[in-house]
């Protein structure tokens, strides 16, 4: 009798055992390849061949003159050309709409404060696209934050008054959307020919962006379309981005799971709305190599969290691969032809506790700024602008505030190890991954004695060029059985009209083959398992 119930738990122990082998392969199967480009797209994807480098630049329309120019010098001497800033809609129609004057300070100095102190709204942000222009430097313009006149009907559930009264920099969605496309209409017209790039809004699947009111994707498709379509309107030639969404799991109600927001702005039609999809990749003290989509929950001091083992035993929040996610959503909307930027990326150097991931040192947020930008351009040929959170803590900082430690450059400009790196990273030659490259990308360089090309793959299809050199030596096509590693390409004369680069997945048989293997020796164990155990009694 014991043999035979022990024979029966074998059974059960070997299903058991290949439901963890199961577990165990989709685990590493994520590490070793999830995400990774191999063959690259058949056509270059739109607003990828663009230089990489960009920067978050908050509060900056709060800055003196001279403060705005010395960021955008410093901006110019890193090899940063892009500029992420904010053009609130309360700074800009303060009283009303179609009133682009300020008046809410007694600038002429009569000692009272009224109408008679009006200046123009629009001069400090006319001065920030200015001297954007005169230092390289693009910039892409968040359009949101209402004035209050434009959102009076704010949600009233008691919960949601008490995170307002708590949470001072709250916005929301406003009460017309006709008064915030009479905005956006305004501002893209007035720097037609200056300005391209704009988001519409930012993190609305979380409610201190939306009046702490729960984060609705029909209402904000909505906003979108009217923001794109006004945007459009004043300039055809502008890009639109969807705002980046707040990395979250859902689990708690202060914001929506934004992988599940961005599924419904799917649903609702939300993708004929943007051009340019961006997303944050915000490293929370992981390396920037980190392939893991779920890792254990940590708190600030890098203990876990045993108080939510039950509520919540993984965190799927935030990583470096957040992005893949995302990008996989968009793939299976349609989307695969839409490039992806980073509004917000970075690591926080703050010694003590904080709410931003593990402590990092600033020689390490240097490095894992550079190597998750290094990564992008190995991994994911549909990235374009990485912009770093942020430049230089200015205005409106309070310099106790851990988020400070996300600089570049220190308050009284000293430039930190990051600001060093990313300087040097940016004037070397880009080295790319697979993808298809045309003599636009950045990473086709072209002089008088013709074009180079750096980059990391096992493959590379030049197409009709001749008179190739492959790491120095005479090579011909096709250009293919390469070791892994970075290749040196160069020609003479003009470069291909595309130059294509792939990578072999030389475990592909394994990662296909094995699911099925241990999926088939699983119903089989199943099969065994549910028979009943065989009778040893025999009949007199």
């Amino acid at each position: 009798m014991g043999k035979k119930f022990l024979g029966h738990g074998l059974r059960w122990g070997l299903v058991g055992a290949l439901v963890l082998a199961q577990l165990l392969f989709w685990w590493f199967e994520n590490a070793a390849q999830r995400g990774i480009t191999f063959t690259p797209p058949a056509q270059p994807i739109a607003w990828t061949d663009v230089p990489q480098g960009g920067v978050n630049l908050p509060g900056l329309h709060l800055e003196q003159p001279d403060v705005v120019e010395r960021t955008f010098a410093l901006i110019e001497d890193a090899g940063i050309r892009w500029a992420r800033v904010q053009f609130p809609w309360e700074d800009i129609e303060i009283h009303g709409r179609g009133d682009f004057r300020d008046y809410r300070h007694d600038y002429n100095g009569d000692g009272q404060v009224n109408a008679d102190d009006a200046i123009s709204a629009w001069d400090k942000y006319d001065q920030l696209v200015e001297r954007a222009a005169a230092h390289n430097v693009q910039l892409i313009v968040r359009l949101d934050r209402p004035p209050e006149w434009a959102r009076q009907q704010l949600p009233l559930e008691p919960h949601q008054v008490a995170q307002r009264e708590v949470d001072p920099g709250w916005t929301g969605p406003p009460d017309n959307l006709d008064d915030y496309g009479a905005y956006v209409r305004a501002v893209v017209g007035r720097y037609r020919g200056q300005v391209r790039f704009f988001q519409i809004w930012n993190e609305p699947n979380y409610g201190h962006e939306w009046s702490w009111a729960d984060p609705d994707p029909a209402a904000f498709v909505a906003l979108l379309k009217v923001g794109y379509t006004q945007a459009k309107a004043a300039n055809p030639d502008a890009v639109i981005l969807f705002p980046s969404l707040t990395p979250a799991d859902g689990l708690d109600w202060q914001a929506m799971s934004d992988l599940e927001f961005l599924e419904q702005v799917y649903a609702h039609g939300g993708g004929q709305y943007f051009d340019i999809f961006s997303a944050q990749l915000y490293g929370l003290g992981q390396p920037p190599d980190e392939n893991r989509y779920v890792r254990p929950l940590y708190n600030d001091k890098g203990q876990l969290r045993r108080d939510l083992l039950l509520s919540r035993p993984l965190d799927s929040r935030t990583d470096v691969t957040r992005a893949v996610l995302l990008r996989e959503i968009m793939e299976r909307n349609g989307d695969s032809n839409k490039a992806m930027w980073i509004s917000e990326f970075g690591w926080n150097s703050h010694i003590g506790p904080h709410p931003f991931g593990l402590p990092v040192t600033e020689e390490q947020k240097a490095a894992y700024i550079v190597g998750l930008m290094q990564r992008a351009r190995r991994e994911w040929p549909w990235m374009g602008v990485m912009n770093v959170w942020f430049f230089r803590a200015g205005a409106g900082f309070n310099p106790a505030d851990p988020t400070v430690d996300f600089q570049l450059v220190t308050n009284d400009w000293q430039p930190l190890p990051a600001y060093s790196a990313l300087k040097a990273y940016l004037s070397a030659p880009p080295v790319v991954g697979p993808g298809v490259y045309t003599p636009a990308h950045p990473a086709i360089i072209q002089n008088a004695d013709g074009w180079t090309l750096h980059f990391w793959g096992t493959a590379a299809d030049i197409g009709s060029a001749s008179a190739v050199t492959l790491d120095g030596q005479p090579a011909q096509a096709p250009l293919s059985g390469l070791p892994l590693a970075e290749h040196t390409l160069q020609g003479h004369g003009a470069p291909p009209a595309a130059v294509t680069i792939s990578r072999a997945n030389r475990w592909s048989w394994l990662w296909t083959s094995a699911p099925f293997a241990l999926l088939l020796a699983l119903l089989v164990a199943l099969r065994y398992a549910l028979l009943p155990p065989r009778s040893t009694t025999r009949s007199p």
